[in-house]
């Protein structure tokens, strides 16, 4: 009724000549249209959006109060608590089904681990998804290579684990590349102030896009713009605040103060072509997302930074060799778990059905298997396992694989190589002694019982790297525990293996050293020891030293290699830091010669070593007290091609002198442990042609009484500290030479 009056009105009012309408939406009520929460809900949109998340992963970073914690979608997937966050941390995500297959940490603030880091990204595979976190002082370690290989994953903060290199930039006004996550506004409100950068690539494909970088304030963007963020600078640095505008936003720089422990997050896809191969190889990986903190106010602790991302999903890489149904469950292994190189690449990738049978063999007079104990390091265990089934007499060799605490990955990956797999009940806390002293008492009795007619087996830990005679060594040498009671293991492992103090491969000696890194043992001495061994509650005890008591050891000696059988090549485990690696045992040598002999074996035999080693220091040339170890050019002139001869005091089991001898050798500075009756023996290869050097403790050494007039050489405390500079700034100077070398990863070599 309403609506037929209005037409009459209007129709009136067109009968005079004019038009009057009326208006539904006065101002006030046009005004309420700008809410955007008033509008209904675009339900295309949402499902268009909807659809596109299918096809993208959902990632998203944090680190919060320097705990770090990964998500896809709302799946926690990797974790790591404050007091354990240091250094970079390591993800590899499957491209389609973004399922994690590498969780890795390196502390890289030491040595040795960087290098560790270099190894693991270059055995990743081509188009895997990789997120790498960087927390403290992650980068103040890094090599040139480690560099070369996260610039070509799309890092280009990794100097240090904050991002200084852009604040460089913004100090220089040289921001038109950057976005700053902070706005005026919120730091005007706030004390605490932390201030945080995205880089990201603009892509084609405009459905991958970040979805937040959240730091306190807030701020979403998306891939309209290409952002070139640099994540580097000189660490400390005070900017200076004022504006800085690069036509289209305003910067606010605050007075911060650059810290190189503040967080950066890089999210990539591997490239095709990985790892590089040549010096000419330039490869770029796929950059989605890297951000840092560059800077904040107060000074102290970290800044967080969180980062979540769509990350559009891609095919795995695809080899011609998948399609080989024999090889199918290699397929399966490498579908769930990355870092493992040779093993997965597409060209030329190891067969773990024909390796073992492809050793060569070497002559065999007892059975002596291996036992390979490891715990949670697969990639370790897999580096070693390759390197054990490539030696000489591998496919003559039984070897078991023993597990401390059940570890699926390296469960299966043993499996696929068709070996025999036990798994130990993990035993003692962590950061104890009780772990590793319960995980070797199994692993002893486990392979003797296992191999009931054996009577000797050789132990082996997983972070060494095996000489290509190391299976022969062990062959040679067995005799000899049979032939001498006195004798209860034979090591591949010399401490004082380096380049200055060993080069004959074919000589052993006795020594006071215990059990190490790779030791073959009797079934006999097994039944003598396992019945005294280190009990549990001795949570502070090594096994080692345990058994190098008086009661257990009862002077027995072990016989170990002037130049070692394997090398030591871990870090960040229960007792080898990265620095200890880095600065000690990477400066040592091992054998690479696979037909090296030994020689002289009846000589090690107790009797007949003592006469040895009496004859040689008897013969030998007595070095003035002018000689210094620390400097071979004040060796005597014209020396007679015999052995030479420095005594040094000692009266107690103090081996501070015998120690500094050692280090002026670069040899293993901790302890002289690797002495025979405190006569510690050296090759010197800085002079031509090389001297056999004997350095004795006396009065200490039952030797001293058959030596007359004997002079002896005490080092006063001045000279102890300068022996010590010496050999600590040679080893920094080793291992800043190392990081400036950059080494490539040649396929046809390469089989780790």
């Amino acid at each position: 009724m309403l609506s037929r009056q209005l037409l009459c009105l209007m129709a009136l009012a067109a009968a005079r000549g004019r038009v009057t309408t009326i208006d539904p939406f006065p101002d006030h009520w046009r005004k309420l249209a700008d809410d955007r929460y008033l509008d209904p809900v675009n339900t295309s949109g949402l499902d268009e959006l909807q659809a596109q998340e299918q096809e993208m992963l959902q990632v998203k970073v944090t680190v919060i109060s320097e705990n770090v914690q990964v998500f896809l979608g709302d799946e926690k997937v990797y974790s790591s608590s404050a007091e354990d966050s240091e250094g970079f941390h390591v993800l590899g995500l499957h491209p389609q089904s973004g399922m994690v297959l590498l969780r890795r940490q390196f502390r890289t603030g030491q040595l040795a681990e960087a290098d560790l880091m270099s190894s693991c990204l270059a055995s990743i595979q081509p188009h895997t998804i990789v997120l790498i976190i960087a927390l403290f002082d992650a980068g103040e370690q890094l090599g040139r290579r480690d560099r070369m290989l996260l610039e070509m994953l799309g890092m280009e903060g990794h100097g240090v684990g904050g991002a200084v290199r852009l604040a460089y930039d913004f100090s220089h006004d040289n921001v038109k590349d950057y976005d700053v996550i902070n706005t005026d506004e919120f730091l005007k409100k706030q004390r605490n102030i932390t201030r945080s950068a995205l880089r990201k690539h603009s892509m084609k494909n405009p459905d991958n896009f970040v979805r937040k970088n959240d730091n306190g304030g807030g701020h979403k963007t998306n891939n309209s713009k290409q952002f070139e963020t640099n994540i580097q600078a000189e660490v400390n640095k005070e900017i200076p605040n004022k504006m800085l505008n690069n036509g289209t936003r305003h910067f606010l720089l605050w007075n911060g103060y650059l810290q190189s422990e503040d967080p950066s997050i890089l999210i990539s896809q591997v490239p095709s072509a990985w790892p590089p191969q040549h010096q000419h190889d330039n490869l770029k990986a796929r950059v989605y997302a890297e951000a840092a903190n560059v800077f904040k106010f107060p000074r102290r602790g970290i800044g967080d930074l969180t980062v979540q991302i769509l990350v559009p999903k891609g095919k795995a890489q695809h080899c011609d060799w998948h399609n080989d149904s024999a090889r199918a469950a290699q397929l399966q292994f490498c579908s769930k778990y990355e870092g493992y190189g040779a093993l997965c690449r597409c060209d030329h990738p190891i067969n773990p059905d024909t390796l073992k049978q492809s050793a060569s063999t070497i002559a065999i007079k007892e059975t002596i298997p291996v036992a390979m104990l490891t715990a949670t390091k697969s990639q370790f265990f897999y580096r070693q396992m390759i390197n054990l089934l490539t030696t000489a007499g591998a496919a003559q060799t039984p070897v078991l694989v023993l597990i401390d605490g059940y570890n699926r990955e390296t469960a299966e990956l043993a499996r696929l190589f068709r070996l025999p797999v036990l798994i130990h009940e993990h035993e003692g806390a962590s950061g104890t002694s009780t772990p590793l002293n319960a995980h070797f008492r199994f692993s002893i009795h486990a392979v003797f019982s296992k191999y009931r007619n054996v009577s000797k087996a050789v132990i082996l830990e997983d972070d060494l790297l095996l000489s290509p005679d190391f299976l022969s060594f062990f062959q040679q040498t067995a005799w000899l525990l049979d032939a001498d009671p006195s004798i209860y293991s034979v090591n591949s492992f010399a401490l004082n293996s380096v380049p200055m103090g060993a080069n004959d491969t074919g000589r052993l000696k006795r020594s006071e050293m215990f059990p190490q890194f790779g030791w073959m043992i009797t079934r006999s001495w097994a039944k003598e020891l396992l019945h005294l061994w280190v009990h549990n509650t001795e949570a502070r005890i090594d096994w080692d030293w345990w058994l190098h008591t008086t009661p257990r050891r009862k002077g027995r000696h072990v016989l170990l290699p002037e130049v070692s059988r394997s090398y030591h090549s871990g870090s960040a485990g229960a007792h080898v830091t990265g620095w200890m690696q880095g600065m000690v045992f990477a400066n040592m040598i091992y054998n690479t010669d696979p037909d090296a002999r030994l020689r002289d074996l009846h000589l090690l035999q107790s009797d007949n070593y003592k006469s040895f080693i009496l004859e040689e220091l008897l013969s030998a040339t007595r070095l003035p007290t002018t000689f210094n170890p620390c400097d071979l050019t004040t060796l005597p002139p014209n020396l007679p091609p015999r052995p030479v001869l420095m005594a040094v005091y000692q009266d107690s089991y103090n081996q501070v002198n015998l120690q500094s001898v050692a280090r002026c050798l670069h040899a293993f500075p901790q302890h002289a442990q690797d002495h025979y009756k405190y006569v510690m023996q050296y090759t010197l290869t800085g002079v031509t042609p090389h001297v056999r050097f004997y350095v004795i403790g006396c009065p200490r050494s039952p030797y001293c009484k058959e030596l007359k007039d004997l002079m002896v050489v005490s080092l006063t405390e001045a000279m102890v500290e300068r022996m010590m500079v010496t050999d600590d700034t040679w080893r920094y100077q080793q291992a800043r030479e190392k990081a400036n070398t950059i080494s490539y990863f040649n396929h046809s070599s390469l089989l780790y």
